[in-house]
């Protein structure tokens, strides 16, 4: 069985863009700790960066219809 990942499937953000919640949820996996990493050093607080990142990708997913082929 082969394991999806953003870097592996050259559908994932179509998949994604048409509600496809375990492209959703590939994506999420693989961005999740490198983005709060990212966060917590501008925001310097871990929970300030977490919550950044989660309510990043809720807006990511409620406007998932709005991406065409990889782009916004």
């Amino acid at each position: 069985m082969t394991i999806l990942t953003p870097y592996n499937d050259p559908n994932i953000i179509l998949r994604f863009s048409q509600g496809d919640e375990q492209a959703f949820r590939t994506i999420f996996n693989a961005q999740l700790q490198p983005l709060c990493y990212f966060a917590y050093k501008i925001l310097g607080q871990k929970e300030e960066a977490e919550d950044v990142v989660n309510t990043t990708f809720a807006v990511l997913w409620e406007r998932r219809a709005q991406f065409n082929n990889g782009e916004v």
